[in-house]
């Protein structure tokens, strides 16, 4: 169970003493064969009072670092990291709030707000947990940052004719593959209700039930380096006329690699495989958006149910698979297919079909020194085994 910080926590760990502490414990290696001494070490410099707090601290700190910029020095609970943007995701949503007046009302630890400072004309965070406040008063502080912050409920509006920005949490549905926009704290329902009168985007997870979306929001989802990390609800003056889903692609660095939208063409055909097979960006396929992708590079689709894209040509600077051989799937098949290619190293890619990949590979018994992607996928009612070389253009 992660560690229930407190005011006083906070007060310490921004102390002089707090501050020498966690240099000290940041050398420990903090790993399971070494809690015991790491727990000794940490009382001998922090008292037994605040041991606990600041070996929490110091995994968070290295937690962090993977996922927010000049972080070092923040403070965190768990669950506050845990739902903290992404830095460069962060950055991408804020330069829609560029020279705006901005209330983000559910600021937490203030990793969005730290993204929002420098672009908006001014702003203001709230959130209903002193201790976060508290956090974020010294993490905003630690870039540079003078906050105006307030303890209030992100229902209750301590504000007026500011652009709202809401992230709110989600309560318990582990296994769940969507959520209901019900399951937000607060509702979204309640949410938007709350400020119908203004310019608001909530943040939400990618997992979240569009179809119960209000119907006047644009949805975007949004991917970093490949991997889809969160949808924005735009509602007001925010959403992008026009527009009711839309997917964005950034690059590792946070740049914008692609833009796509449902207001553009959807002219995309069905079509037997070509020389290169395409697996569309996560944010492309949970935006419904594999149609209107396809049809900006002159793609088709090899089964309308199946998100794989086919043409003779890849859209520029993805991961591609150049097709090699294909065929009716059965093991045995694949298998000689496999031989015939001298491939060692494979990587099973499986779309449709109920295939284990692992327990695949190893009935497989690879042997060889050729690497290969294969992908099962279902082409109508047929299953189909598509050898290919991934390539990057």
């Amino acid at each position: 169970m992660a560690y229930r910080f407190d005011p006083s926590d906070v007060a310490f760990l921004r102390s002089a003493p707090g501050r020498q502490a966690l240099e000290r414990v940041a050398r420990l290696p903090l790993t399971d064969s070494s809690r015991l001494a790491d727990t000794a070490a940490a009382r001998e410099v922090a008292g037994e009072r605040y041991a606990a707090a600041v070996l929490e601290t110091v995994a968070l700190r290295r937690r962090a670092a993977a996922k927010l910029r000049d972080a070092a020095d923040w403070l965190f609970t768990d669950t506050a990291l845990q739902q903290a943007t992404t830095g460069s995701v962060a950055a991408h949503r804020a330069a829609r709030l560029v020279g705006r007046d901005v209330h983000d009302v559910t600021c937490s630890i203030g990793a969005d707000l730290a993204e929002i400072a420098p672009l908006a004309r001014s702003f203001v965070g709230s959130d209903r947990d002193e201790v976060r406040l508290r956090m974020a008063r010294g993490n905003l502080a630690a870039r540079g940052v003078e906050p105006m912050l307030v303890r209030a409920d992100a229902l209750r509006p301590v504000t007026t004719a500011t652009t709202v920005v809401a992230d709110p949490g989600r309560r318990d549905g582990a296994g769940r593959r969507k959520w209901s926009p019900e399951d937000l704290e607060p509702p979204l329902r309640e949410l938007v209700e709350t400020y119908r009168d203004r310019d608001l985007v909530v943040k939400c997870a990618p997992g979240l039930d569009f179809e119960a979306v209000p119907e006047r929001a644009e949805i975007e989802l949004v991917s970093l380096a490949g991997q889809v990390r969160e949808a924005s609800l735009w509602f007001g003056g925010l959403a992008e006329p026009a527009v009711r889903r839309g997917a964005t692609l950034l690059d590792e660095s946070g740049g914008t690699k692609l833009r796509v939208t449902d207001a553009e063409p959807d002219d995309c055909p069905e079509r037997s495989i070509g020389e290169w097979l395409v697996d569309p960006d996560g944010a492309v396929v949970r935006a419904g958006l594999v149609r209107h992708y396809a049809a900006r590079y002159g793609l088709g689709q090899l089964d309308h149910r199946i998100a794989y894209l086919t043409g003779e040509t890849p859209p520029p600077g993805v991961r591609a698979f150049r097709v090699l051989e294909h065929g009716k799937y059965n093991e045995k098949s694949l298998r000689a297919l496999l031989r015939g290619h001298g491939v060692g190293r494979l990587e099973i890619l499986v779309r449709g079909l109920d295939i284990d990949p692992d327990a695949l590979r190893r009935r497989l018994k690879l042997s060889g020194d050729e690497a290969a992607t294969v992908v099962l996928t279902r082409v109508g009612r047929t299953p189909t085994a598509i050898l290919c070389r991934a390539e990057t253009g």
